[in-house]
Order: C-alpha cells, then sequence, then structure tokens
C-alpha cells in the first residue's frame, strides 16, 4: 500500500455480517485481502510482520480515523493514552473481561458481555466514536460500534481494518 508513505500490511479485516472467531484466529480458507468476497479475517500473532505503528481504518484506506506508534497484540490491551498522527490523543483499549461504557475510556466499565474484547480507539475527551469494532455481538448491525465521530448502528458494508508497518 502507497497511502500516507507505503509499507503498510493488513493485519484485520471485520465485517459486520462476517464475524470472525476471535483476534488471533488466523488465516482461514476464504483468507482474501482484497476485501472484495466480504470474508472477515485476523492474522494470529504469528502471522503479524515485525512493526512499530498500528492503523486504524476503513476497507483498502489504512488511516482513515488515524495511525499510531503501538506495537499491536492480538490478546488484551491494557488502557493506554497515545497520540496519532493527526496529533490528536486518543486511548487504546481491549480487554476479555470487560468494555467502558459508549467505549469511552473516561466513563464506567459496561457489564454487557457482548461488548468485551472489544478493541477501541478513542479521542480522549469524550463520545467521540473514533473506531470501536466488537465480535461478540450478536446482532449485525451493531458490531461496528463508531468510526471517524459517528455511532454506528446500521449492518455497513465495508470492511473494519487494521494495519501495521
Amino acid at each position: 500500500m502507497e497511502t500516507s508513505g507505503g509499507g503498510w500490511t493488513l493485519i484485520v479485516a471485520q465485517f459486520e455480517n462476517d464475524q470472525t472467531s476471535g483476534w488471533n484466529e488466523g488465516v482461514r480458507s476464504d483468507y482474501d485481502p482484497s476485501l472484495a468476497t466480504g470474508k472477515s479475517f485476523t492474522l494470529s500473532t504469528e502471522q503479524i510482520p515485525s512493526h512499530s505503528e498500528l492503523s486504524f481504518g476503513k476497507d483498502h484506506d489504512p488511516v482513515f480515523v488515524t495511525s499510531i506508534t503501538f506495537q499491536y497484540s492480538t490478546g488484551n490491551i491494557p488502557l493506554q493514552t497515545v497520540t496519532g498522527t493527526d496529533g490528536l490523543e486518543y486511548q487504546i483499549h481491549r480487554d476479555t473481561d470487560f468494555y467502558y461504557g459508549w467505549h469511552n475510556p473516561e466513563e464506567n466499565t459496561g457489564s454487557d458481555d457482548a461488548w468485551k474484547n472489544a478493541l477501541t480507539l478513542d479521542k480522549t475527551g469524550g463520545r467521540n466514536f473514533s473506531w470501536a469494532f466488537s465480535q461478540n455481538v450478536g446482532e449485525a448491525r451493531a458490531r461496528g460500534f463508531g468510526m471517524q465521530g459517528n455511532h454506528r448502528y446500521t449492518t455497513d458494508t465495508f470492511a473494519w481494518t487494521l494495519w501495521v508497518r
């Protein structure tokens, strides 16, 4: 990919109508990084290349939201405040045991099991709906929670993507 200096590798594509079984799933037989088939995938830890930057995208736009200096992990990600390449502060988080209300770490933790293990990148300073996706939500129109300032409650046909370089 050539966007923002190039060198990006697509490591996650989440389609709301084709949930994956986990953030460390690995390549399946229907793996399609072109995204044309609408099949979700998440590379396993062993398949993710060495990197120092993580980007939150939409389809083949790796920096649709922003990118951060961050070593991505397929497991739990303790709450951390990071600065995006857009100069804004964000909080990144994922935990199998809880989530924050509205995916905003500035609020209380939630108790709905469906939102546990959601990967969240939230701009600081309130409910900003920056990028949050949960594989556990049963309803397709709710898995992708927020992107680029918009609370999503529709069945999106685009891929929620993660990229590294």
